[in-house]
């Protein structure tokens, strides 16, 4: 899409998925290309060099945040990415009771 509103793009992110931005040009360029091959919609986002692929031909790069990049490559959930903190926040607890 060309844009998303933080909350459901962070919701996005909360829920595994990944909403990926792309301009206006690129956008008509992906409609062409499913007017083009009716049959053969295969999209691939790359995460890792963050780049979304619409068969051999369209290939667009997008933007993403480190933190919600971390998570999707990890499938990690906000409790999972809290414990990976584990260690720190009992440190925390630890020195607290004191």
């Amino acid at each position: 899409a060309p844009g998303f509103g933080a909350i459901f793009a962070n919701n996005c992110v909360r829920n595994g998925l990944r909403p990926v931005t792309l301009s206006e040009p690129q956008l008509r360029a992906g409609a062409d290309w499913v007017l083009e091959t009716p049959r053969a919609h295969r999209v691939h986002i790359d995460l890792e060099k963050q780049r979304l692929c619409a068969g051999a031909r369209l290939e667009f790069p997008f933007e993403i945040e480190s933190g919600a990049r971390h998570m999707l490559l990890k499938g990690l959930d906000a409790i999972a990415l809290t414990w990976t903190r584990r260690e720190v926040i009992e440190d925390f607890h630890r020195a607290r009771q004191r």
